[in-house]
């Protein structure tokens, strides 16, 4: 689904980094996931980063 939501030109995003760059350790192993359009998976990294502390201005 990661893969199909980037190719149609949206994200997706695991709370820490982009889905597609996890590395699975176990063969079922699972994780959250948000998919969504580009400008909506920005927003919910800007909250992200707020929660975290984080500044990227």
């Amino acid at each position: 689904m990661s893969y199909l939501m980037e190719q149609a030109g949206g994200q997706a995003f695991t709370g820490k980094q982009r889905a597609l760059d996890l590395v699975p350790e176990k063969i079922h192993e699972r994780f959250s996931v948000f998919l969504g359009s580009y400008d909506d998976i920005e927003e919910i990294k800007a909250v992200y980063a707020a929660a975290n502390g984080e500044n990227n201005a």
